[in-house]
Parts: C-alpha cells; structure tokens; sequence
C-alpha cells in the first residue's frame, strides 16, 4: 500500500463529501489502467480510517454504503483562495558558514589510468570456451 493511494482515495472523497462515490469510480480514478480488486480497495479504505481515527470517540468520517460505494461524513469547509503561504527571503541569509567550493580534485589525476592499465592487465576467467576475437 502506497501513501499516493490513500491521498488520492481521500481527496476525492473530501471532493464529493456528503456523496456516494461508486466503488467503480474510486477504482478507475485512484489505479487508472491497473485492475484491481474490490477487497483491495476495502483494505485502503480500512486503512485510511484507522489513519484519520475514524471509530475513536464515536467519531467517523467515511461510511461504507453497502453495495454502491463509500461517503465522507465529516464537515469539509472550501476557502474561496488558498491561505497565504509564507516563504524564506533567501538574500538575508547567510552563506558565510558553507564550505568553501573546490574547483578540481586534487591528486586522483592517475587514478582512472591506473585503474585502466590494470584492467587490462587482469585475466578474467571466460564462461564461454569462444576466443573473443580483436576487432
């Protein structure tokens, strides 16, 4: 079970609050082009209710309307804008304390020449009893 799944199943059912979403609908949305089972889908929705704490303290949030779907009980409230988000200003941070940045490795100029020359050095057993030809 993937948390994608239990947002996807969630959000269209915060969406459509108050509605019976179809079991066929919350299928083709939540795993388009993939088949999956019905027992699949009562197991992410099990699971989303454990995660919302639905049946603790007589609260509940999603019902199961037996043999057409699943509805979200809870009040949803819709904000006409999204809350203003407030981000870092970026130019009044510091960057003396980041390490100084080196333009070039030093002392690993051999290392690839080397490794190279013993490579070819090295006699590798072969699986196959073929010469390999030098082409």
């Amino acid at each position: 079970m993937d948390a994608y799944s239990h947002f996807d199943l969630l959000l269209i059912l915060v969406e459509r609050a108050g509605e019976i979403v179809g079991k066929e609908e919350l299928l083709a949305r939540v795993w388009p082009n993939v088949v999956v089972e019905e027992g699949n889908l009562r197991l992410h929705i099990t699971s989303l209710r454990k995660a919302l704490g639905d049946g603790e303290q007589g609260k509940s949030y999603i019902k199961n309307i037996v043999g057409r779907g699943y509805c979200f009980l809870a009040p949803v409230e819709r904000l006409e804008e999204p809350p203003e988000v407030k981000t870092a200003n970026l130019s009044k941070m510091r960057i003396d304390n980041l390490p100084i940045s080196i333009s070039r490795v030093i002392g690993r100029e051999q290392t690839p020449r080397r490794f190279t020359t013993r490579t070819a050095r090295t006699k590798m057993p072969l699986k196959s009893k073929e010469p390999i030809s030098a082409s």
